[in-house]
Order: C-alpha cells, then structure tokens, then sequence
C-alpha cells in the first residue's frame, strides 16, 4: 500500500519509502506515512511485522538500506541515536529499563541529564550554576511525576512499586528529555486490564496538556481504538492499511492479517470491532 505524504507545518515526522533488510528478511518494505503534530498516532501488525524494526529506523538504532526518515525536516537516516535524542526524540521499550534499587526521582532525574549543561568539573566544585541547574532540574522533575500520578512514590525505590507504576516511571524519565516526539513500544505489555486502563488514562493527560506528539506500538487493538487518533498497519513488513481507528480496523486486509496471529490477539480484534 502507498500512502501520500503531504508535508507542511502541521507534520512533524515522515517516513518516506524505508526499505531495511536484515540478511535475507525483508523487514521493513518501502513504508510510507507522516506522523502530524499534536496526534497519537498508533503502529499495529502481527508479531514480526516489522513494528519495532521502524521505531529503531527512527530513532538511529538502525540505518535504513533506503529511503528517508524526516522529523522537523531534518533527515535522521544516518543520524546516531544519542543525537536523535537531542533533536527532540524520546523513546521507551517494551522491557523496563529502570535502576530498580533507585528511588523513583532518581531514575527519573536520570533521564533528565540531556537538560543538564554543567560538567563534572563545575559539579566538583559545587559551582552555583551547577547546584542551580540540578535544583531547578529536580522540580522539573517532579511536576512531571506530579502530571502523572506518581509524586507520593518519589522517594520510594522502583522495585517496591507494581509493574503498571513502573512503566509509568519509565514514561516519566523519558518526558522529562522535553521530546517533541515520544516513541512508545508496547507501553501496556504485560499489564491488568486496570494498569492498561490507568496508563490511557495518562497518555490522554499528556496529549492534552502537553505539546509532545505520542507514537505508540500496541497489540492491545482496544487500546488503539480508545486512544489514537490515527493508525499504520505494518504485516510483513509492509504498510497495509492507514487511517482512522475504525476505518484501519474494519479494514478487510487488516482483519486478513490478524487471522494468523495468536489467538489472544484475534480475539481482541474482534472484540474492537464488535465494539
């Protein structure tokens, strides 16, 4: 399938074309959309679709062997990913990545070190700059897991906390980098029914009170449909569907797809659409 990218000020991120082989798999086969500011924009496909491989395009973990990734018209294709990051790209995985024996702050301000112009020189000398930049850093902090429900947990250790809370320090750390693009892989994988609901509920909260544009990867096809405004659907690699919720997901092609997934899965695709 061929999408048409429209660019203009309201894009913020276009794939153009991406082609990425690994070996003899076709991974990724000449894919195309714009993800627009402001929108949560949701990626859906079977297991081995090709899902995860375009999130690591985008953010510089792999190089495309064609094509072109374009965030604020600036072509990322051969751009490392710690320069990425610092263009305004953040990112969570689908496995927590988290200091589990630190406190919730401190894995959050650790995420916050992008921010942080002072070095280890001025921090020895407990230069004012650098005690003002760390102050200042933390209070940032702080509001952001303030906007997210997690100011009681500060001062607790990651590993006291339940998973769903732990995903949501992670979402956290990665917020407080201030990205204008925040790649979300499998943000609800291996959640209650309650935590999956709990973590709409704060992803709906930052779209609307902040300017961060949300790109999330999801199996849960419910979850998708509740909270996105527009949907890719990557099968083998290949876009085949891009729309509205609704329209991707009453899409014969997209149906077709799910039918040699899991079972689980196809259940909750048909759920979504007897919806």
């Amino acid at each position: 399938m061929s999408s048409e990218i429209i660019n203009g000020p309201k894009t913020l991120l276009s794939i153009e074309g991406v082609d990425l082989w690994f070996g003899g798999t076709h991974a990724l086969d000449d894919v195309t959309f714009d993800v627009r500011r402001g929108e949560v924009f949701g990626i859906i496909g079977p297991n081995g679709a090709g899902k995860s491989s375009l999130l690591n395009c985008v953010n510089g973990y792999y190089k495309p062997k064609s094509g072109r990734i374009l965030f604020k018209d600036r072509d990322l294709t051969s751009v490392r990913p710690h320069q990425v990051a610092r263009l305004g790209v953040g990112r969570t995985f689908q496995n927590i990545e988290l200091s589990p024996e630190a406190t919730v702050i401190g894995n959050v301000m650790l995420g916050r070190h992008l921010k942080i112009r002072s070095n280890a020189f001025t921090e020895m000398l407990h230069l004012p700059g650098a005690a003002r930049q760390e102050r200042t850093s933390r209070e940032y902090c702080e509001g952001i897991l303030d906007l997210l429900g997690l100011g009681e947990f500060r001062d607790h250790p990651v590993s006291d906390l339940p998973y769903g809370r732990q995903k949501l320090v992670e979402l956290a750390r990665a917020l407080v980098t201030e990205p204008d693009l925040l790649l979300l892989d499998e943000p609800t994988a291996g959640m209650t029914g309650e935590e999956r609901a709990d973590v709409g509920r704060q992803l709906r909260k930052i779209s609307a009170s902040t300017d961060v544009t949300l790109v999330l990867i999801e199996h849960d096809t419910g979850f998708i449909r509740g909270i996105t405004d527009r949907v890719a659907v990557l099968d083998f690699g290949k876009l085949i569907a891009l729309g509205t919720p609704d329209e991707v997901l009453e899409n014969p092609r997209v149906v077709e797809a799910y039918l040699g997934a899991s079972g689980n899965l196809v259940e909750t695709l048909m759920e979504s659409l007897s919806d």
